[in-house]
């Protein structure tokens, strides 16, 4: 199970969209994680498979983005969405579903989902919401972390809000 502490320092320059990856553990290499950390603008800060490891990696790193592939709760997978948007009101969340006329790709946006992609659309919506997050860090300086946008406000919240810049990696322990 990889979580914050598996992470090193990104040589990549301030105002990059900072993520974290809520999917369910992988086995072998975690390609979509290395994926993701190739695109330009975009750094995974940490990634977590439960529930509980996402809120304590959301509070502990203030990403700018949370990522939830809904295999990682195959019972209830718009809960994870409904309980983020609870405990941190604004917070700005991915969720990768298989369709979205899905049963669940249709929950997330009720349990406040910023934004609900497919696999296919992944990469390319999260480089551009990395390339409009560092124009925005460049051109208008930082946002608090807690100064977001209201929830469901996908516009301005992928416009690029800030969150304060991350804690050095590689102390953290894994639940």
């Amino acid at each position: 199970m990889r979580t914050a502490a598996d992470f090193r320092p990104s040589l990549k320059p301030p105002g990059v969209l900072r993520l974290i990856l809520a999917a369910p553990p992988a086995h072998g290499p975690d390609v979509l994680l290395s994926t993701l950390g190739n695109l330009q603008d975009v750094e995974p800060i940490g990634r977590a498979s439960s529930e509980s490891e996402v809120l304590k990696l959301y509070f502990s790193l203030a990403p700018d983005l949370v990522i939830v592939d809904l295999r990682l709760a195959t019972e209830e997978p718009a809960r994870l969405v409904g309980l983020l948007q609870r405990v941190a009101p604004g917070a700005r969340v991915l969720a990768l579903v298989p369709d979205h006329a899905s049963t669940a790709g249709r929950a997330v946006r009720v349990f406040g989902a910023t934004t609900v992609v497919s696999m296919a659309e992944l990469l390319e919506h999260v480089e551009r919401l990395g390339r409009e997050h560092a124009r925005v860090r460049h051109g208008a300086g930082t946002v608090s972390a807690r100064g977001r946008g209201a929830p469901g406000s996908s516009q301005q919240n992928e416009a690029g809000h800030n969150h304060r810049d991350a804690q050095p990696l590689g102390g953290g322990q894994s639940e």
